[in-house]
């Protein structure tokens, strides 16, 4: 089995543990969760955004880069 699919293996595991957690926390819990999540709310006229403290990682579409390729920055943004 190869690194990458042990690591999606984990964090679909991690995943599915968070969501158990959050149907039983109470609110305070969640509200801290989401208060570690959210960096600011900007509500406009028409709009709201939703700024989290987490960029999401857009990955370039190049199936030469592989796992280690990634690990070391080389395709980063």
């Amino acid at each position: 089995m190869s690194e990458l699919t042990l690591v999606l293996g984990r964090i679909e595991e991690f995943s599915e543990r968070v969501k158990q957690k959050l149907e039983e926390d109470n609110l305070n819990t969640k509200r801290d969760i989401v208060r570690a999540l959210i960096k600011r709310i900007e509500i406009g006229r028409n709009d709201v955004n939703i700024v989290f403290r987490v960029e999401p990682y857009m990955a370039p579409i190049d199936n030469n880069l592989n796992f280690e390729d990634c690990r070391r920055r080389v395709c980063a943004n």
